[in-house]
Formats: C-alpha cells, structure tokens, sequence
C-alpha cells in the first residue's frame, strides 16, 4: 500500500492553488519530499513507490514522523544547516538515518566485494 502523503507525486498543488495554466508547481514540502524519495532509492537501491514504503515502515518501526525522516534525511545529506532539518524533533530521526546510512554502506559494500569475487572466480 502506498501512502500518497509522501509520493513523491503528490505536491497538494489543487489544494494550494499553485498551478499556472493548468501546470503543477511544486510546494516546498513537495520538493523536500520529492528529495526524499530520491536519496532513499539511491540509498536502497530501489523504485519510487519502494522508497515510499520504506519510508512510511521506518516511521511505523521507530516512532518517528514521517515528516521528521523526510526533513531529516534530505538535511543530512544535502547538508542543510538552515535549521529546518536539525531541530530538536528531529534529532531522532538524524540520528536513525546516519546509523541507517552507515549499516547500508556496510552492507553494500559487502555485497559488492561479493559480486566482484564471483565475478572474478
């Protein structure tokens, strides 16, 4: 099931009026979560919708907002240091994606010097 509040498709532009001859225009909130889906496929190596799902099931296993992973992760990684992504009802979430960030890394890294090994043998 994917939830629409955070596809990355979904920019709540009808509610907001802010369309311009019939052209969507993306809300900041849409651009961040637009961001958002991108780095989490990027990180998870998978599609839009898989990205969207892992999101709302890191929010449901850690008790965190999915607003607050969003702001979060795109502050981390685009090193935004406005304050919009490191205030203290994020903190959580920053730290849950820099030790996600970092169990990736290892496990990509690992299954890399697999591929290469079976590759070469």
């Amino acid at each position: 099931m994917i939830n629409t509040m955070i596809h990355p498709n979904d920019t709540n532009n009808q509610a907001n009026g802010n369309s311009t001859n019939g052209l969507r225009i993306p809300t900041t909130s849409g651009r961040i979560r637009e961001r958002a889906i991108e780095i989490v496929c990027t990180l998870y190596r998978c599609s839009t919708d898989e990205a969207a799902e892992l999101l709302v099931r890191h929010s449901q296993t850690n008790n965190l907002k999915v607003t607050s992973l969003i702001k979060a992760l795109v502050a981390l990684i685009d090193e935004d240091t406005s304050g919009t992504g490191f205030g203290s009802n994020n903190a959580l979430a920053s730290h849950f994606w820099l030790r996600e960030i970092r169990n990736l890394s290892q496990a990509h890294r690992r299954s890399d010097h697999f591929h290469r090994h079976l590759v070469g043998a």
